[in-house]
């Protein structure tokens, strides 16, 4: 399945790479159209456009967690990071799934912003929510490092 998902996402990039928000039908899209079409942009580095597509469909579907989710994303990559962790908290409330995926994003958006006890609860619910994946832990360990509750090598 994994596979399948990667290949199709592969397709999509070649597909969409030179479409605009203004040629995408956004009322109607999916939020796997929507989680695709958003990962395409961001893996070609078009940030400010994958922010205009994420505004275009929040403008139709203003509950939508992908696009909260993907706006957030592509506004880390820009290190606007106080909008990015707005974004992610709209993606939380509407129950953007995985949730774990979106809590670790807004813990790397809370670190950067040196908000470190806010960037470790948001590690933990990553982990809460089944994203104990080694990137998760070693974040989350350097957030401790950072606060001094554990040495390097513990």
């Amino acid at each position: 399945m994994m596979k399948m998902i990667l290949l199709m996402s592969l397709f999509s990039v070649v597909a969409q790479a030179n479409q605009s928000v203004k040629d995408i039908d956004v009322k109607n899209l999916t939020d796997m159209q929507i989680s695709f079409h958003r990962f395409d942009l961001l893996y070609l580095q078009k940030y400010q456009e994958t922010i205009d597509f994420c505004e275009e469909i929040l403008k139709h579907k203003p509950h939508n967690p992908e696009a909260h989710f993907g706006k957030g994303r592509a506004l880390a990559s820009i290190d606007r990071w106080q909008e990015a962790v707005e974004s992610y908290d709209l993606a939380i409330k509407y129950k953007r799934h995985p949730l774990g995926e979106v809590y670790y994003y807004k813990g790397i958006a809370l670190e950067s912003l040196d908000k470190l006890e806010e960037a470790l609860k948001a590690y933990d619910l990553a982990i809460q929510n089944n994203l104990g994946d080694r990137h998760t832990y070693y974040a989350r360990e350097g957030v401790l490092m950072k606060l001094g509750r554990i040495s390097k090598g513990e």
